[in-house]
């Protein structure tokens, strides 16, 4: 894929993000092209069916497992969280050789969870840091979608 249209659709994906972590996945990205690591952001907002699409596979539907979080379990489903994959020069994805250790130390120094420090890690994965648990979000946003101001909402 070209790195015209790798970049317009990373930035199409970062638009859906809540405005609290928009600027965050940027600043990854752009973490990336200062180092020479070209970054794709490949998933962010995911509405609470298309995360029961995704916790099904390996589990009623075919594929491999992919998610431990069902619809409103995860942060996806409230524009909180990104995956990203470390693009080749050719526009194929990297996934041995990538150096997911320092850009998860960059992503946790500007205010970011990264999943590689995970129990079960997911390397590929941020999220905002210091969110409440899915459930007190669920309370907030029954629908996925977080008012601006979430984090004053009672």
């Amino acid at each position: 894929m070209p790195q015209a249209e790798q970049r317009e659709r990373t930035a199409k994906r970062i638009a859906l993000l809540h405005g609290s972590v928009r600027p965050l996945a940027y600043a990854i990205v752009g973490y990336g092209h200062l180092t020479g690591v070209d970054i794709l952001i490949t998933g962010t907002l995911r509405t609470f069916s298309q995360q029961n699409d995704l916790y099904a596979q390996g589990r009623t539907a075919h594929g491999r497992k992919v998610t431990n979080a069902e619809g409103g379990q995860s942060y996806h489903n409230y524009g909180l969280a990104f995956d990203f994959v470390v693009m080749d020069y050719f526009g194929r994805p990297l996934w041995t050789e990538t150096p997911w250790k320092t850009i998860g130390e960059f992503g946790e120094s500007i205010g970011l969870a990264w999943g590689g420090n995970w129990t079960k890690p997911d390397r590929p994965h941020f999220q905002l840091a210091g969110v409440p648990h899915h459930t007190a979000l669920l309370a907030i946003a029954p629908d996925g979608y977080l008012p601006a101001d979430w984090r004053t909402v009672p």
